[in-house]
Formats: C-alpha cells, structure tokens, sequence
C-alpha cells in the first residue's frame, strides 16, 4: 500500500501520508513521516494548479516554498483530525486563508 520510495531522510514536520496519497477522510491507523520533499511539493503544485483550473475566478498565484509547503502540510493534517481545529495567526497578506484553500482542497472537502 505504501511506497517505500515516499519515505527517506530528513522528514517534514507534523507530515503524514494521506497527503501525499490524495485520500478521502478518515484515513486510519497510517500515521508516517514525509521525507520525500520533491514527490510533497509536487502534490501542492498539482493540487495548485488543479484549484486554479476549477475556480477560474478564485485563481491563485503562490509560490510554493519551502515553509509554504510546511504549513500547508501543517493545516492539512489539522483540518483532517477529527474535531481538529487551529487558529493561524499572522500578519495581512502572510497568505493564511490561500494556504488554508489550498490544504482543503487537497483534503478533498
């Protein structure tokens, strides 16, 4: 079921495999370190692009780097825990409601 090629070193902080794997919650009992940075950005460039072509009017323009990956990672995991909930502090224009977008919508909801 996993890809062993998905997991080597050094990991991401907070990652877990549901991201990567693009499943629908709940994901039980799989709980693994992302270390593959490479195969993690290209899920949140994909799933960018596939945002920005369904919601033509809600278009976003990121740049995924590195930290902005981390959080998305971050926001994902919270928002797919059960009764997860966060609250993202920051400065105007630091990109909390685009990056949450984005992770929901990896997040399949």
């Amino acid at each position: 079921m996993l890809q062993s090629n998905l997991f080597s070193s050094p990991p991401l902080p907070h990652s877990f495999s549901q991201m990567v794997m693009r499943q629908k919650k709940p994901f039980n009992d799989v709980y693994c370190e992302l270390t593959n940075r490479a195969k993690v950005k290209k899920v949140a460039e994909d799933s960018l692009s596939e945002f920005n072509m369904m919601f033509r009017a809600k278009r976003m323009d990121l740049v995924l780097f590195t930290d902005a990956i981390e959080h998305i990672v971050k926001i994902h995991r919270v928002i797919t825990t059960q009764l997860g909930h966060a609250l993202l502090v920051g400065v105007g224009g630091s990109g909390r409601k685009s990056l949450t977008e984005l992770a929901t919508w990896i997040a399949q909801y």
